[in-house]
């Protein structure tokens, strides 16, 4: 019987040109229950749930063209956590593009981004842990993102939604100029420094309507100006704009079911050629920003040029290791070189209310970027939200000055890390 395969997704092409031999672009959502992890219990639920998700049933293969994704029978073994995840996916000998791990209790997983974003990951952990629990003996019905493993998965599930919306009504220029770029003091190669702030999303809320902006605006300004500053204390003669990168789900825009990846950037920043800026300034540029370019037709365009160089004819018939060259040269020009950093929050978490007692919190963890030295996530659940920075560099300052920034603004902070460095 002849294995079914899907071609990578837009924002999927990317991904294996630019992993290398110490680096891919993972990522982490893991779930904290209110119990010890039993890992043969956990075995049997990932082994329920992974039916439900095709798109995680899937190793990648390089054809003479493209890569692509074909399916694969069997299941990850379940393996116990370590205090540095996130190591890169080795994409050879038929390996699945995810792994799960437990600790104590929480339940972790992660993935290579070709297979998933944060959206359809959440659901792939929400059933899981579900499976988990009704294992258990708990009752838990099928509602807030937890699938019914009983059902057969849908073709709408697996689609490209970049191929079906985009409309290809005008192209979007790309021309940007190259954002600031923290130095420092670099970890080795194979570690990562993960610190989290979880912080009172009341207070936070409170906060954020002082100055009638959402929660991604207000952190997106204050991350820059702490990055400003940071610039400003390296004495750079020539100052380049302090930009963020914002990931947007798609599905806000339109009705896409799929499982794969779905969502496109905004790079809101300023620049600092053009004077000081206050706090206040930074949240006032960030929110309009958002606002104008945060849209169906904006987006539309962004998805209708990436697709349009995807279906060029001449590109088309160029061999995969030229298609390889060249996109690499173009994620140097277009990539991470024109932002500071990458935040991502998705949101604040939704449960059945029979599983809410069970779990204490989320979290979302981004790897550390090929280049550039910091990635920012968060997640929400309850009354918290938990705020990750990942980063390559030794040095804590950034992230010092936003958590600080954050308890004098009358917002407390609880600080969690997997490492301590001297000096810190």
């Amino acid at each position: 019987m002849e294995k079914k395969w899907y071609r990578l997704d837009n924002a999927a092409k990317i991904f294996p040109v630019t992993k290398n031999s110490m680096w891919s672009n993972n990522f982490r959502v893991s779930i904290t229950l209110n119990e010890e992890i039993d890992p043969d219990r956990l075995q049997k639920a990932l082994e329920m749930t992974l039916p439900r998700f095709p798109n995680f049933s899937l190793a990648m293969k390089k054809g003479l063209f493209w890569y692509y994704l074909e399916h694969r029978e069997g299941c990850p073994q379940v393996s116990e956590d370590s205090a540095n995840p996130l190591r890169r996916f080795r994409t050879n000998k038929n390996r699945f593009l995810f792994r799960v791990r437990y600790y104590e209790r929480r339940i972790a997983v992660e993935m290579f981004h070709v297979i998933a974003d944060g959206n359809s990951s959440m659901l792939f952990l929400k059933t899981l842990a579900a499976n988990y629990l009704k294992l258990g003996g708990v009752e838990i019905p099928n509602a807030h993102g937890v699938l019914d493993i009983n059902e057969k998965p849908s073709d709408d599930e697996m689609e490209d939604s970049y191929q079906k919306y985009a409309s290809f009504r005008v192209n979007k220029p790309r021309k940007e100029r190259k954002a600031y770029h923290p130095k420092g003091v670099e970890l080795k190669y194979n570690e990562i420094k993960i610190i989290t702030g979880q912080i009172n999303l009341r207070k936070l809320s409170e906060k954020t309507k002082e100055y009638k902006v959402t929660i991604t605006e207000f952190l997106c300004a204050l991350l820059i100006k702490c990055f400003l500053d940071r610039q400003e204390r390296e004495g750079a003669r020539k100052k380049k704009p302090v930009k963020i990168c914002i990931p947007v789900n798609l599905r806000a825009f339109y009705p896409s079911k799929t499982f794969r990846n779905f969502v496109l950037y905004a790079n809101p920043g300023v620049d600092p050629a053009y004077g000081n800026y206050t706090f206040e300034e930074i949240v006032t540029q960030v929110h309009h920003f958002m606002g104008l370019n945060i849209n169906e037709k904006n987006m539309n365009a962004m998805m209708s040029t990436n697709i349009s160089s995807e279906r060029n004819p001449f590109l088309k018939i160029l061999p995969l290791f030229i298609k390889n060259f060249g996109m690499l040269m173009a994620y140097r020009m277009y990539g991470e070189s024109l932002t500071t950093c990458t935040f991502s929050n998705i949101g604040k978490m939704n449960l059945p209310d029979e599983m809410m007692p069970y779990v204490e919190r989320f979290d979302f963890i981004l790897n550390r970027q090929r280049n550039n030295a910091h990635a920012v996530s968060a997640v929400g659940f309850k009354d918290k939200l938990n705020i990750t920075f990942t980063s390559k560099l030794i040095d804590s300052d950034v992230e010092r000055d936003f958590f600080t920034s954050l308890v004098k603004m009358g917002i407390p902070v609880k600080i969690e890390s997997n490492k301590n460095y001297e000096g810190e």
